[in-house]
């Protein structure tokens, strides 16, 4: 499975192993007139050593954990993680976790999914409903001890928060059930349904 995240300890360690290839390399780049090894990288889209160890020295080194995930995760000119934010890594899931290799064959099951899952995240990380998740709430949150679990553990039903496609299923389920001219859309009134009715008039405004 592809690496959701980078662990604390691991960047420095590759900067280290980096700089000491770099120098190995560097009485070869640019001889004879030739272009240079970063040059080549650049022309395949891979990253440059050099772009990346000054990434890495000002955006990244001086940070814990917590905030290095959130920087990664939103946008550069941005202050909060907004849910479109948050599909690359649920296209990197989707991409490479075996337990969800089944839904390769149905693109339209994947997109459903990941949405559900953003859905949940945003439910518990942002009460308020103002669509964004602050530095705060991912702190306090246990968001990405689920993502350090979904990544190293290959049932992904056994990832009780968030991730379990079984409970992405059940909510399916019952969304389908509830949205009676299935159009995707839950008006007031077809959530008024649930549990005959017993849901109270905060519950639906929210």
């Amino acid at each position: 499975v592809k690496k959701l995240y980078m662990a604390e300890g691991n960047a420095e360690k590759a900067e280290r192993k980096s700089k000491a290839e770099a120098s190995a390399k560097a009485g070869t780049e640019g001889k004879d007139g030739g272009e240079s090894d970063s040059d080549s990288e650049e022309d395949k889209g891979q990253v440059p050593l050099r772009v990346f160890l000054q990434y890495w020295r000002d955006e990244m080194e001086k940070y814990d954990h917590v905030d290095r995930f959130f920087r990664l995760t939103k946008q550069p000119d941005s202050q909060f993680i907004v849910k479109s934010d948050l599909l690359p890594l649920m296209e990197e899931l989707l991409a490479f976790h075996p337990g969800l290799a089944f839904l390769e064959s149905t693109p339209e099951f994947q997109e459903k999914y990941a949405r559900t899952v953003i859905a949940r995240i945003f439910y518990m990380l942002d009460p308020l409903n103002r669509g964004v998740i602050t530095p705060r709430a991912l702190r306090k949150s246990n968001l990405i001890g689920a993502f350090q679990h979904v990544d190293m553990e290959e049932d992904i039903n056994l990832v009780n928060e968030y991730f379990s496609y079984e409970h992405f299923y059940v909510l399916y389920c019952k969304f389908w059930e509830l949205d009676t001219d299935h159009d995707f859309l839950l008006s007031r009134d077809d959530l008024d349904a649930l549990g005959n009715h017993s849901l109270t008039k905060p519950v639906l405004d929210r």
